[in-house]
């Protein structure tokens, strides 16, 4: 390769021994008089006279491709490498970056306009614009472009772009943004220009390399006196049929072929007119730039329509206003306005006389009917409301020996599942001198006494959200934290203990008055796990469990008669709240010694009264108990 600078002596520059089948597809000059050098496999940058080794661009430096298909440096110095698959790559201080467009095209030549846009000429994609390395304009043949093979790209000292194609020149106008196209017949006699062969002259001219020679581009005379075509419609068939061109024609709703026929009148090329048309009704946007002279619509829908054509000369200048022609295809008459009106008449009245027949027949019927109705729906009230009777009834009775939860499950599954709940209080209490009482009494007042007497706890452990378990003879047993769980049960426990307890003494005094045997409560609390649960088919009870179950029966056997006696663990869950009297380890029968205490009474501040027997507004508000604290007297 044989270099020469400007004002020195020939250099030879020696590439064979790296260019793959010694073939050279691209030169340029770099802005400090370096050499790029395109091959087949990668681009070369040399530094004539330094004696220092090329550097290499491949794929694996960041170039699009190795096969380099041309070469550009742009007027800020940056080199522009196209390649043959992958498109572009642009190297700024040496440093190769790939272009990435979204698309595989072989980039065949470059240009950079005044605004600073780089043009990229492709082999079959047509021209696309970069601006700070991104698209943001793509022209092909529809843009007016002779063809999408961009061979050479040039810009002349007026700004204007030339392109040149394998089927002429094309010339860009930036001002009125369009292209002028140069066939042979606008005197452009190259007919296909060769790759890359353009050059720029002093005076602002272009030369580019064809087949036929050199030729000279760049005069700003050859467009500007250009005057649009005349275009015109000159026919129109109708089902193959040649037709007068009367505006406003009707067509019968079989003549649905439709061929119109146009043509232009232009003073120079005749050959580059191009076309775009539209059929307003049928279609909302003009139709791709065209060289046909006719437009075919094969079967239109009934409707009303205007044709409008225009035409465009090599310059790029189009008619204003477009020839246009207007026709009508009518419908069919059964889709014609009148039949339509017709048939909607015809049905309101034979829908309307076919709904008051209809109207007629069917008060008749709901006359029968409603009497019927009305019999049968007396005796569906009559069964509803026994049976709902019953139900309530039942559910009633299920609610009072089956807590809400257990008898939900039954209801649904038909039984109830045992569980296991790690936090329960139970509670216990039994009568002292129930058996000597009760042989100074009748059966029956017995029993009604003993059932006044549990009907004042029910109610009391009801208000403190306790569960209630069973009776034995005088032994009445109730649990907290079960069947749902309560963090507060002992708390809520040892206050219904009290509670029961001074209703007992009550009691006690109340008795002795009347002269009657005092009946003497020992109350026993103790807390721990416990498995709660319904057992058996017949007779549903729900019941509870466990070691906890037996150590709270000893409380209350080991307690004294009128005290309320609770396990140590049971005492270390409330002793937040209560006064109590330890009795240290106390023998009970088949637990060995357990630590017992005496509750004495509520502790002041969470206390009502002076007493100690009655809980606070903050002492119930803590453990989710709404009602005022007068309501726990």
């Amino acid at each position: 390769m044989i270099h020469a600078p400007a004002g020195k002596a020939v250099d030879a520059v020696e590439v064979s021994g790296s260019l793959a089948d010694l073939k050279v597809t691209a030169l340029e000059i770099g802005q400090t008089g370096e050499i790029w050098v395109g091959g087949l496999n990668g681009l070369r940058r040399y530094l004539p006279g330094s004696g220092t080794v090329p550097t290499v661009y491949t794929e694996d430096e960041g170039l699009a491709g190795n096969n380099v298909t041309s070469i550009y440096r742009d007027h800020n110095g940056t080199i522009w490498v196209g390649s043959t698959v992958n498109g572009v790559t642009r190297i700024d201080n040496g440093k190769a970056t790939w272009v990435e467009l979204g698309r595989s095209f072989a980039a065949s030549c470059f240009a950079q306009d005044k605004e600073g846009r780089v043009w990229v000429g492709t082999e079959g994609q047509g021209i696309i614009v970069l601006e700070n390395g991104k698209e943001v304009q793509r022209f092909t043949t529809e843009e007016g472009l002779l063809s999408n093979t961009i061979k050479a790209l040039g810009v002349d000292g007026s700004g204007h772009v030339w392109i040149g194609t394998n089927k002429g020149l094309n010339k860009w106008r930036h001002k009125k943004d369009g292209f002028i196209a140069f066939t042979e017949r606008a005197g452009f006699t190259g007919i296909e220009v060769k790759p890359n062969a353009v050059c720029t002259l002093e005076n602002g001219g272009i030369l580019f390399g064809t087949v036929n020679g050199a030729t000279r581009v760049g005069s700003e005379q050859e467009t500007d006196r250009s005057v649009p075509p005349l275009v015109t419609i000159r026919g129109w068939k109708v089902n193959m049929e040649d037709r007068p061109l009367v505006k406003g024609v009707s067509l019968d709703h079989t003549e649905r072929s439709v061929r119109i026929i146009y043509g232009s009148v232009a003073l120079s090329d005749p050959a580059a007119v191009r076309y775009q048309y539209v059929l307003e009704g049928l279609e909302e946007e003009w139709q791709p730039i065209t060289t046909t002279t006719e437009a075919h619509y094969p079967a239109l829908p009934a409707g009303s329509y205007i044709f409008k054509v225009k035409a465009m000369d090599r310059t790029g200048e189009w008619t204003d206003p477009p020839a246009e022609y207007s026709f009508t295809v009518l419908p069919p008459w059964y889709r014609s306005w009148w039949f339509y009106t017709a048939l909607a008449l015809f049905i309101g009245v034979t829908l309307f006389s076919y709904i008051k027949v209809r109207e007629r027949q069917l008060r008749t019927r709901n006359l029968i009917l409603e009497r019927k109705v009305d019999e049968r729906t007396a005796e569906v009230v009559a069964q509803s409301k026994e049976i709902e009777g019953q139900k309530v009834e039942i559910e009633g009775l299920l609610l009072n020996i089956l807590p809400k939860e257990i008898s939900e499950e039954l209801k649904e599954k038909g039984k109830a599942t045992a569980r296991r709940h790690e936090e329960v209080s139970v509670m216990f209490t039994d009568m002292k001198g129930f058996t000597k009482a009760a042989e100074k009494m009748t059966p029956e007042e017995l029993v009604n006494e003993l059932d006044e007497c549990f009907i004042h706890f029910d109610d009391i452990i009801g208000r403190y959200k306790l569960e209630k378990i069973k009776t034995i003879g005088d032994s009445y047993m109730c649990a907290g934290g079960v069947p749902r769980t309560d963090k507060h049960h002992a708390h809520k426990a040892v206050l219904a203990g009290l509670e029961v307890r001074e209703l007992m003494a009550e009691w006690k005094r109340q008795r002795e008055a009347k002269g009657k045997v005092p009946w003497v409560l020992r109350i026993g609390i103790h807390s721990g796990p416990v498995v709660a649960g319904v057992v058996g088919k017949r007779k549903f009870a729900y019941d509870i469990w466990g070691d906890t179950v037996n150590t709270a029966s000893r409380m209350e056997s080991s307690g004294e008669p009128g005290e309320l006696n609770i396990s140590g663990d049971t005492y270390e869950l409330v002793k937040d709240c209560f006064e109590c009297t330890h009795r240290g380890q106390v023998e009970a029968k088949n637990k060995g010694r357990i630590d017992m205490y005496f509750v004495v009474r509520i502790k002041p501040e969470c206390s009502a009264d002076k007493n100690g027997t009655r809980p606070n507004e903050g002492l119930l508000k803590r453990l989710g108990l709404e009602l005022g604290s007068e309501q726990f007297a």
